[in-house]
């Protein structure tokens, strides 16, 4: 038998959404707020008060949006047809509930300036829309969940092709002097380098073959020994491009090129399986 999990907590990425909306929510309510204060003639922004009934007006609702999500996300995951009565009487319960913490909260925070609401009917009447319009929205919120997930997503395959051109960028890479002027040539493409003196001739598995000034040395120790090893004093391959090992110590490159192994290089070519 299936064991019960009761869970009052939308999972991480909906309560994530639910975090960020309520801090536009409470940061536009609070801008709102000083705005009218200073068009109905306040001298300055009184941000202490103001904060503090962005928590008495807020709190309520905040707690119990978590748990009132959750209840109608797992109606709307059943894929019935959604529960009219159930989800009025859950909007008229948040509001009330809502509405008895911005009361107690309003009991407490009077002692700190804000100001007493006369009774209980007072609030109401003047929180009336607001319950209508918050409740609503968590409920609406909930059967649709992910929405935020979804317009990131509808921006994700711009974001991989940027991400794959970025990752080809980043691949490592040779800039070599042509005639025509520099050239770059991914080391993935390189199957053989040879020395030529002051030179290195890169040698491409399609067979063209490009000199830049350098030694092998020097070079040798900008490569990763991991892709490319050193063969012979006076060549280095790609270990992507032997295809076969020949009697002799010798190596055949991708394009049919033989490549001899230095004596004192057997030991690094022995590391890799071809």
């Amino acid at each position: 038998m299936r064991p019960l999990s009761i869970s009052f907590a939308p999972p991480n990425g909906d309560r994530l959404q639910l975090l960020l909306v309520w801090g536009v929510v409470i940061a536009a309510t609070l801008i709102y707020w000083e705005a009218c204060r200073l068009a109905h003639g306040a001298g300055s922004t009184d941000l202490r008060n103001s904060g503090l009934w962005m928590v008495e007006i807020w709190s309520g609702w905040l707690l119990l949006s978590f748990p009132a999500y959750e209840v109608c996300r797992r109606w709307s995951a059943n894929g019935n047809r959604l529960p009219v009565r159930q989800v009025l009487g859950l909007m008229v319960a948040v509001s009330l509930l809502a509405l008895c913490c911005e009361w107690l909260l309003n009991s407490v925070l009077s002692q700190l300036g804000i100001a007493r609401w006369e009774s209980p009917w007072a609030m109401f009447n003047r929180r009336a829309l607001l319950c209508v319009v918050v409740s609503g929205a968590i409920v609406a919120f909930a059967l649709k969940p992910g929405v935020l997930q979804r317009i990131v997503k509808r921006q994700q395959p711009s974001l991989d092709v940027d991400t794959s051109a970025r990752v080809q960028d980043e691949r490592p890479a040779l800039v070599l002097m042509d005639r025509t002027g520099p050239v770059t040539v991914s080391l993935d493409e390189v199957e053989a380098i040879l020395a030529a003196e002051n030179y290195v001739q890169v040698c491409l598995a399609d067979g063209k073959e490009y000199l830049h000034r350098i030694t092998l040395a020097k070079l040798e120790k900008e490569l990763d020994a991991r892709a490319m090893i050193r063969v012979h004093r006076s060549a280095i391959v790609n270990v992507e491009k032997v295809s076969r090992r020949l009697p002799g110590w010798q190596l055949e490159l991708a394009s049919g090129r033989i490549v001899r192994v230095g004596r004192t290089f057997r030991a690094a070519v022995e590391e890799h399986k071809h």
